[in-house]
C-alpha cells in the first residue's frame, strides 16, 4: 500500500528507483494499491496519479495497480 507517497520529497529521487523496480516486477506478482486524498496539495495528487498510471501502462508486468483519491479527504490510508 502506497498512500499519500511524498515522491516530491528530496526533488523527486524515488523516480531514479523506477527503472530497477521495473527489472524486478519480472520476478512475481505485485499488487499495490496507491492512495491520497483530493484535498491534499495538487502536486502530491497529480505525482500518484501519474506514477500509477505509468506503472498500468507497463507491457509484460504482472502489476495490479489500484489507485483510490478520496474525495474530500486531506490525507487518505
Amino acid at each position: 500500500m502506497i498512500s499519500s507517497p511524498s515522491i516530491w520529497w528530496n526533488q523527486q529521487c524515488i523516480l531514479e528507483l523506477e527503472p530497477e523496480f521495473i527489472d524486478r516486477l519480472r520476478d512475481g506478482n505485485l499488487k499495490i494499491y496507491f492512495s491520497a486524498g483530493a484535498q491534499e496539495k495538487r502536486f502530491i495528487v497529480e505525482d500518484v496519479k501519474e506514477l500509477a498510471e505509468r506503472l498500468t501502462l507497463l507491457k509484460d508486468s504482472r502489476l495490479d495497480i489500484m489507485l483510490d483519491i478520496a474525495e474530500g479527504k486531506t490525507i487518505y490510508l
